[in-house]
């Protein structure tokens, strides 16, 4: 038996004397992907479109869909309808009719559904029975809804999440009494080959070169601002930028300028500003909040030059 030890020991301590390489191997690792991919998207509408006859005016809702995909998901509305007894059921575009116009019968058959998304320059699309609209691409959820800092309230979605408003044209010519219609809007998701990133691009209107729309975010100081953020590169010069040329409106309201709210910069290996935050503040009307929370959607657009930047944005303000 002590042979047999002796023989084992001296086994292992030559191996342990041969060149590194020697010890190599090769190990097949299998990797087996059962099951399939599952779509899973909630789609929300926030509250009713109203019509004022006495002004006039109509108030528009918002749609949310929130993609809890692990995978990017593709958004399409089909077709809408209605079902309820009376309702305008004929669907035709924004243009097509002189609303302020229509005949009692033209009021009982014509309607109108649009819908605004984000983007650079985007119009409404008018939502059509059995037509396809595209709504474009939510990226996969990956388990962070949105930030919740310690003021009032401000809240950041990812890309797993799209805000649409939806708006409609009824004729004024009805009988007097209350009418409530329901409609539905039929949607459609399916995978899509990959997540596209939005683009904006920023004409050059400040002194400073190079400057982007980097996308507007809501946040709010003691005085109650907007903040539009813009990234600017090594130029910077806090003194030469006029963000004045920019127009901001919020829910159809123009936003008063207040000038740059923040600006910090990345510090490169040699000591130099590689990229700034600009955050130009702008004034707006306070928000509802409450202790549980007050859900507002606001339409951003960000007009410069000849181009319109659309922005929705949820926000809800809780009181502290």
């Amino acid at each position: 038996m002590k042979k047999v030890i002796s023989y084992i020991l001296l086994v292992v301590m030559m191996a342990s004397f041969l060149p590194y390489q020697a010890l190599a191997q090769t190990s097949e690792v299998g990797v087996n992907i059962t099951g399939s991919v599952s779509i899973d998207v909630i789609t929300t509408i926030s509250a009713d479109i109203t019509l004022d006859l006495t002004t006039g005016e109509t108030t528009p809702t918002y749609m949310e869909i929130k993609n809890q995909s692990e995978v990017p998901v593709s958004a399409k509305i089909t077709n809408i309808s209605t079902t309820s007894t009376g309702a305008p059921s004929t669907f035709v575009g924004t243009y097509q009719k002189d609303w302020s116009n229509l005949s009692k019968e033209e009021t009982r058959t014509y309607v109108n559904f649009n819908i605004l998304g984000e983007g650079q320059s985007v119009t409404a699309q008018d939502i059509l029975a059995n037509t396809e609209l595209d709504l474009g691409t939510l990226a996969g959820f990956n388990g962070n809804e949105y930030y919740l800092s310690n003021r009032p309230l401000v809240h950041y979605y990812s890309d797993s999440y799209a805000f649409f408003e939806i708006s409609a044209n009824f004729g004024k010519n009805w009988d007097s009494g209350d009418k409530n219609f329901t409609y539905q809007i039929e949607t459609v998701y399916s995978q899509a080959d990959e997540h596209l990133q939005k683009q904006y691009t920023l004409p050059e209107v400040v002194t400073s070169s190079n400057v982007k729309l980097n996308r507007t975010f809501i946040d709010y100081d003691v005085n109650n601002l907007l903040n539009l953020q813009l990234d600017c590169y090594p130029d910077y010069d806090e003194n030469n930028i006029d963000l004045s040329p920019i127009n901001v409106f919020i829910n159809d309201t123009l936003s008063s300028y207040s000038g740059i709210h923040f600006a910090g910069a990345e510090v490169g290996s040699d000591g130099n500003p590689i990229v700034t935050s600009v955050y130009a503040g702008y004034s707006m009307p306070t928000l509802e909040s409450s202790a549980e929370g007050t859900t507002h959607y606001l339409n951003i657009k960000v007009v410069i030059d000849d181009q319109t930047y659309t922005f929705i944005e949820k926000v809800v303000m809780y009181s502290e």
